[in-house]
């Protein structure tokens, strides 16, 4: 996938330099992945795939999360994990025996991802 990711990035960019009025150099306007630069662009690819799709898989987790509260009120977030429990159990992904948070963390967070659902920025 980062290759193929920084072969279509080096394509546009080819393609869009030009009208921002920068000409590109003639010895890299073809995408070689063997080359310094094209490893450089595999890498640097692949760490910002890895990096969104670590973000997406937490913004659907916490939705994923909000949306069971919605139906399950007494679910809260581990503290020490994060994932949803049942208040006043253990949580059944880390064990911790005192995993809920209070009703004011979580409500907090909740309001946190709705801001974020609605395209505010989150504040942590």
């Amino acid at each position: 996938m980062s290759e193929e990711l920084a072969r279509k990035f080096h394509e546009a960019y080819e393609r869009l330099a030009p009208s921002f009025g920068y000409e590109t150099r003639k010895e890299t306007r073809d995408f070689d992945p063997t080359s310094a630069n094209g490893m450089l662009m595999i890498a640097v690819c692949g760490e910002l795939a890895g990096d969104l799709e670590a973000e997406n898989k937490r913004t659907w987790e916490h939705r994923a999360n909000s949306l069971a509260r919605s139906y399950a009120p007494n679910i809260y977030s581990c503290k020490k994990c994060g994932n949803p429990c049942i208040s006043g159990y253990c949580c059944g992904y880390c064990g911790s025996n005192s995993p809920s948070s209070t009703v004011e963390e979580d409500e907090q967070e909740v309001a946190e991802w709705q801001r974020f659902d609605s395209g505010e920025t989150r504040s942590g």
